[in-house]
């Protein structure tokens, strides 16, 4: 195949009427690519039910197409669906390319004139299911600027077993409403101060009428403590904090929990009595407060040291000593567990077992020194908490922009409208787009001024 396979390919809009006559090598290119992952072949739903069809013709043979039906789409039950769909949609039902023209960008054509049409009749968003874990696929998508906004999923689905559809969408363009903030690593330097020309920028973004959101893994007082002495001071830059991966959402204006998903009672003292199976230092992170166990074990003290300098700022009042066998008296929201060991296997096997259970969700980390650290909270994480804030502000996920340099803030830079990596990011967080500047040199606050203050 020559490399100039596109200025031979024509892209044709077919009506309901023209169906008929293009069937045939429609249903032949279907057929060639059944989705083995899927376990199934869709019915013919593509064809009859699509209000349009797009045809990629080579010599006036059909070698592509994209079949294009309206989208109002109600939720059902099991669809965790992270943005807002609006009004006025369309939806991809189907895009296949020939075997023999793949990986000539055919597809990639077809989706620019689906663009095209959508921008030409004043259609904001593109929707598009992707059936089954095909990461092909999902790159694809992707890389034409369409992103994972939500995941429909079954136990068992037309005889599929852990079924999965992807939901994919692509909008014409963006309008920041919200910006969700990572802390450490990202908002703070490594002094973990947040610089005067930083608060600046922040503040001038927040006149503008763009609510500004920290999100942190951070417990709740402790983002208080840096809202208040660090950022604030007597503007109200902040009003909204995410604390705990997503776990909790606080209105630091009328002082009030608007969302909390807590670890119910009986999971927290399995947890409990796990920890005195093994050698390993045991926290509860509540909304306010760390408890640890009155028993110490070997290195309880130098954690203690490192939680209340980093993670309290030497609020000492708010890691409290507590006997767990009475925990039933605590009367606060568990928001997460901490296991922290040297021993990382004693660390796998506690999370073997928690896995088991499928309303709690875990994450491993390397954090201070040679301890291991295991994290346990409900089936929660900054993404969720990024959607039950937006769903609180009533804006739309697509009109966010998200900051991160961590493991745990990979799927929150997936779903915002425009997620961004810092340059010290040590992983691959999945994203193309990364500041110029560290954390040390307010690269979160440099590339907002100019994405949003310069005149363009």
């Amino acid at each position: 195949m020559c490399e100039n396979m596109l200025d031979k390919i024509e892209i044709k809009k077919i009506e309901k009427e023209q169906f008929e006559e293009y069937k045939d090598e429609i249903e032949k290119i279907h057929s060639e690519n059944v989705f083995p992952n899927n376990g199934y072949l869709m019915d013919e739903d593509y064809i009859t039910n699509a209000e349009f069809i797009f045809v990629a013709v080579s010599n006036d043979k059909v070698v592509g197409y994209a079949s294009i039906n309206t989208y109002d789409y109600e939720p059902d039950e099991g669809d965790d669906i992270w943005i807002t769909i609006e009004k006025n949609n369309i939806q991809i039902k189907q895009i296949v390319i020939s075997k023999e023209f793949q990986g000539l960008k055919i597809g990639t054509y077809l989706l620019n004139k689906v663009k095209e049409y959508a921008k030409s009749k004043d259609i904001k968003n593109i929707y598009l299911y992707a059936l089954g874990d095909n990461e092909k696929a999902h790159k694809f998508y992707e890389r034409n600027g369409f992103k994972l906004s939500g995941i429909w999923s079954a136990k068992e689905y037309m005889g599929i077993k852990d079924f999965k559809s992807y939901l994919f969408a692509y909008t014409n363009k963006m309008e920041c409403k919200a910006i969700f903030l990572d802390m450490d690593g990202t908002l703070l330097n490594s002094e973990k101060e947040v610089s005067d020309y930083s608060i600046k920028i922040l503040q001038k973004i927040k006149q503008k009428g763009i609510e500004i959101i920290l999100i942190s893994g951070r417990c709740n007082k402790s983002i208080e403590h840096i809202v208040k002495n660090r950022i604030n001071n007597k503007n109200e830059i902040i009003r909204y904090i995410i604390s705990t991966d997503g776990t909790m959402i606080k209105d630091l204006k009328e002082n009030k929990i608007i969302y909390q998903s807590s670890l119910n009672e009986k999971m927290v003292k399995e947890l409990i009595y796990k920890s005195y199976d093994f050698d390993t230092s045991f926290y509860i992170i509540t909304e306010n407060n760390m408890y640890k166990d009155n028993r110490m074990n070997k290195y309880q003290t130098e954690i203690d040291k490192w939680y209340i300098n980093g993670e309290f700022y030497n609020i000492e009042d708010n890691l409290k000593t507590i006997d767990f066998n009475n925990f039933s008296k605590l009367n606060e929201k568990v928001n997460r567990i901490l296991f922290f060991s040297m021993n990382f296997d004693e660390l796998k096997e506690i999370n073997e077992n928690i896995l088991k259970n499928d309303e709690i969700q875990t994450l491993f980390r390397k954090d201070y020194k040679d301890f291991k650290l295991l994290l346990i909270s409900n089936k929660y994480s900054k993404a969720k908490g990024i959607i039950e804030m937006c769903k609180c502000l009533n804006i739309a996920v697509k009109d966010t922009i998200a900051f991160g340099d961590s493991d745990n803030d990979i799927e929150m830079l997936k779903i915002a409208g425009e997620g961004i990596a810092m340059k010290n990011a040590k992983i691959d967080l999945k994203t193309n787009k990364v500041t110029e500047f560290t954390n040390n040199e307010d690269g979160v606050a440099k590339y907002l001024e100019k994405m949003l203050l310069e005149e363009k």
